[in-house]
Parts: structure tokens; sequence; C-alpha cells
């Protein structure tokens, strides 16, 4: 190896990598080569066009041993808590010696996209000893996936897995350039920036997001499955059963059943829009009816939501038996003014509430990104077959002889996933009646 231990571990400490990620520096070097051509040495400068691609990696082994290669930013976050400060690029575990190829890829790679503003981040490359062949529980992300790299933290993946202190390491920096806005595209990221604070997770957020909600929003990901971004503060959702909504924790539909009082930042002067929407109907592993809408109210005044529009009536939190957990989420949006919402009126129905989009519906308003927000989850209770009997609807559908009628029942939905299909072939003159649950 052309770099002496001597200097890594002077480049490590000169460069606060110790103890900004580690808490002691490596030994030996780790050999960067880059297929652009580019070499890392020891902080060198180089360019994310530069760094694109996955580098051939090489370094000093014992052929018998398996090791644990991290690559990650300890720059993502520059604010007073370090929350959200290192963002892991690439991650493989069980190297058969120094055959990364060999590896267990953990994440795959994603080259540097440090955002436009932020001065110059580093790059850091660790290398680890493991005691062992070991049995990772990290979920496996694709070279396409952002999910879950944020937040990330080398010392404590090291001492969940028992790794000990690193035996070799490289690193370099890198600010943006004009690859980056590539990056983020191919990876469906948005940039958003009020700097000097700022977060590099699913989507780039931004302050004045609190660093928890995003965190929290992220963690359960409401974004990106609701939405692409935080809401910019939490919003307080009271139920007066006493249950207050905190970031995702878990409650009943008993709890929920009646209409919440919510509280956030208003201002008096402005028209707001609320919406209550479950992202997992009829279930979070299968979410094939999308989202369904439990309440939904514009043009309120300031706060005021009672004298809003009711564009639908409130509905309590239904999960079907079996479904599992469920995630219920508020949300407020600022309108650019007074609005004509040419929604139909629902009352306390489930009709025309499944496969609801408030990504689509904001944009359909142009309202924007949330103001605040908050959510739960909640799973079935007794209380749930009470809820549905409350809201049962007898329709009558005229037919005609031969067609086929498609009854979409919210609860069939719910409990298999299977629409009911009638063949009617002797209904000439005959009402079909239909049980809407």
């Amino acid at each position: 190896m052309s770099v002496t231990m001597s200097l890594v571990s002077q480049a490590f400490q000169s460069s606060k990598i110790v103890p900004d990620v580690i808490p002691t520096p490596p030994s030996a070097n780790i050999e960067l080569k880059y297929p652009s051509g580019a070499v890392a040495s020891q902080g060198n400068e180089l360019t994310p066009t530069q760094v694109k691609d996955q580098p051939n990696v090489s370094y000093e082994a014992d052929p018998n041993a398996f090791y644990t290669l991290v690559f990650t930013d300890p720059d993502n976050y520059d604010g007073p808590e370090p929350v959200y400060r290192e963002w892991h690029h690439w991650l493989v575990g069980n190297i058969p010696g120094s055959d990364v190829s060999k590896g267990e890829v953990l994440s795959g790679y994603i080259g540097s996209g440090p955002p436009e503003g932020t001065g110059i981040h580093r790059y850091v490359y660790i290398l680890y000893k493991q005691p062992g062949k070991l049995a990772f529980d990290e979920k496996r992300l694709t070279n396409k996936s952002i999910d879950g790299r944020a937040a990330f933290s080398t010392k404590k993946f090291a001492e969940k897995y028992n790794l000990g202190a690193p035996v070799a390491g490289n690193f370099y920096r890198a600010q943006f350039d004009d690859f980056v806005p590539l990056l983020y595209k191919s990876l469906g990221m948005r940039w958003l920036c009020v700097l000097p604070l700022f977060v590099y997770v699913n989507i780039l957020i931004a302050s004045p997001v609190p660093s928890d909600i995003a965190q929290t929003f992220l963690e359960h990901e409401v974004v990106p499955d609701v939405l692409s971004v935080a809401p910019a503060e939490y919003l307080t959702v009271k139920f007066p059963s006493g249950a207050k909504v905190n970031g995702g924790n878990v409650l009943t539909p008993t709890l929920v059943k009646d209409l919440p009082t919510l509280s956030w930042n208003a201002n008096p002067d402005l028209f707001y829009t609320i919406v209550n929407t479950d992202p997992d109907a009829p279930s979070r592993a299968e979410p094939v009816v999308g989202e369904f809408a439990h309440w939904l109210v514009g043009n309120a005044p300031g706060d005021d939501i009672a004298a809003g529009d009711q564009l639908m009536q409130y509905f309590g939190a239904g999960p079907s038996l079996g479904s599992g957990l469920h995630r219920y989420v508020f949300l407020v949006y600022e309108q650019p003014g007074k609005l004509e919402f040419d929604e139909p009126r629902i009352n306390l129905t489930t009709a025309n509430r499944d496969y609801f989009s408030i990504a689509n519906f904001a944009k359909k308003y142009n309202l924007g990104d949330p103001v605040a927000g908050n959510f739960y989850q909640a799973e079935y209770d007794d209380y749930v077959p009470v809820l549905l009997d409350g809201v049962r609807l007898c329709a009558k559908l005229p037919v005609q002889e031969g067609h086929i009628v498609v009854v979409l029942s919210l609860v069939e939905v719910a409990r298999d996933g299977i629409a009911q299909v009638v063949l009617l072939s002797e209904v000439s003159d005959r009402e079909l009646t239909t049980i809407l649950t």
C-alpha cells in the first residue's frame, strides 16, 4: 500500500473523522479507484461526477476472515444536533478477504450528492474485520433506494455487530457539481433548501422542518407513501376520549371514534384545508384501495374548523380484522385563498372515500405542501363492527338483463381484496339491492 499507517491515522484525526464518525482511527489504507480514473487519497478533493460509479476497492486482508465495508457522509446535517448527520452511501458485509464483489450488499452504492450551497463534505470509507460470518438484519437497499440511509451511525452499527475498531480507511472531499441534480432525479428525490439548516433524506427536507417530525414521518414511511415533504410543524390532535396523537403512537378505534379538536400555528386571516387519511386500505402490506379519506374540510378560517366547508364528515378508524396496524394521517394545508371545491359532499358513509389521494387533491387546488401534520396507528378492536353497522347504506341500482354489476364493498375489500362480481341473467324490470358497507 502506498499510504503509510501513520498517515492514515493522522488524516482521520486531523479531518475530525475521529471523533465525528468513529472513536479511533484505522491504521491501514483502503485503495479506491473509480472508473473515471479518479483516486481517493486521504482527503483529496474529487467531484460527484468523478465518483458517480462504484469504485474498485482493495486492501490488505486475511483471506480466511470476513470484513464489513462502510461508505458514509458525516456532513449531511449541519444543525446544532447531529440527528441526521451520517447518510450512508454503501454498506457491504461478510466480504471474504478482500473480494468485495463476493460480499453481502446491505445497501447498494450511491455516489456523492452534496446539495448546492452546503460546502464541502467528507466521504468516508471504513473497513472492519468481523469476528466471523454474521447474520445482518438490516433492510436491504438497492442503489435506487434511499429509504433508511439517513440518520445512520457507523459507530452504533459497529457496536451492534461487535466489529471492534476499524482496520483500514480512506476518504475524499466533494462539493456540489452539475451531476448532483441528475443523481437526485435518478433517485426520485426533490431538493428543497433553506440554508444553513438542511436534511438529506428520502427527499431533501430543509428548515424550518423540525428534525423530529421529519424523522418520524420518514421512519413510518408517511413520506413517501402519502407525502413527498414532511409537514413544517406538528399538529396537535386531541380526542374527546382523552387520547392524543403523538407521531405514530398506537391508539384504538374506540379511542378515536369521535371528532377530535386540532390546533396549530394558524393565521386567522388565512383559509386552511384539513384532511385525515388512511393510506393502508385494506392493509399496509397490500394497499390496493390506496388512501381512504376519513375527514376533509376546506375553507376553514384560521383554526375554526367548524366554520369551514365540510367536504367529508369525520369517520373514525375502522381497520378490518387481521389487517394489522394502519396509519391515520392528519394534515393541514394553507390555501392560496378561499376556494370553490367541486368535490361531492360526503356524510357518514364509506362511499367515495376510497382511492383518495391527498397528493392529487393538493395539486388540484394548488395547496402546496402541508404546514402541519401528525398521525397515529390503529388496528381492529370491537368497536369496528359497531362503526360499520352505523354507516350501512341500502342502495337500489337499476340494471338490465345480461349486465355485469360489480359491487365493491369496503368490508369485502378489506377482508380479502376481492370485489364481488355478479352476473345477472334474468333481471329484466328488476332492481338489485346491495348493501354497501
